[in-house]
């Protein structure tokens, strides 16, 4: 059975994680076994090497300082062989300049809205990760967020299409010997009962298996 980090926020503004946390534990169960934190004490050499995937569910934090050993053991734990998933808020590790780097990305907002928009999701590219997920646009209520994206050998391969344009959904990259894998999905515990849920079982297949 392999262990996974879940950071999470379970009294959060706008992205409490708990519900989340289950619903992730849930799809994994059978091969991932999940320790639950909401803070960042494990990210040591040592706190990391428990661990074969890193999952971030973290809310937004301005307050939240993190130290440049901290991001430098997450970036070691993945060049060594581990794997980051981030969901949707989780990317609010890329505060640091280090972790914005490790993402490819950092997230610059989403438009203004007074209900949740449905918004339809297309996979673009066809990996193991989109195994065995439905091929043809599926919706799901979520938060349209949009990226500064670098410039780097991540591959998106999810989109969904918002007002007439496409933006990125869920993208990965290789770092050294590891992975990092992203979705803009699961603002809602009901993201994760659609094909969504099946993405999040194919990248936690790809993450143990190669």
């Amino acid at each position: 059975m392999k262990k996974f980090l879940f950071l999470g926020t379970k009294v959060a503004a706008y992205h409490g994680s708990a519900g989340i946390d289950e619903q992730v534990s849930r799809l994994l169960k059978d091969e991932w076994e999940m320790t639950y934190a909401e803070d960042l004490a494990l990210f040591t050499p040592e706190g990391l090497a428990q661990f074969d995937m890193v999952v971030s569910y973290l809310e937004f934090n301005k307050q939240r300082v993190i130290t440049d050993e901290q991001a430098d053991a997450l970036v070691s734990f993945v060049e060594n062989g581990g794997t980051l998933m981030g969901f949707h808020n989780g990317i609010a590790l890329q505060t640091h300049p280090r972790l914005h780097q490790l993402f490819g990305a950092r997230f610059c907002g989403h438009p203004y809205y007074e209900a949740m928009p449905i918004l339809p999701y297309r996979v673009v590219k066809q990996h193991p990760i989109t195994e065995g997920v439905n091929t043809l646009p599926w919706v799901s209520p979520d938060e349209p967020y949009r990226f500064e994206m670098l410039e780097d050998d991540k591959e998106i391969f999810l989109v969904y299409d918002y007002e007439g344009k496409e933006w990125p959904a869920a993208w990965y990259r290789h770092v050294g010997k590891g992975k990092v894998i992203y979705f803009a999905n699961g603002h809602c515990r009901c993201a994760f009962y659609t094909e969504f849920s099946k993405l999040i079982v194919g990248a936690a297949r790809w993450a143990l298996n190669g």
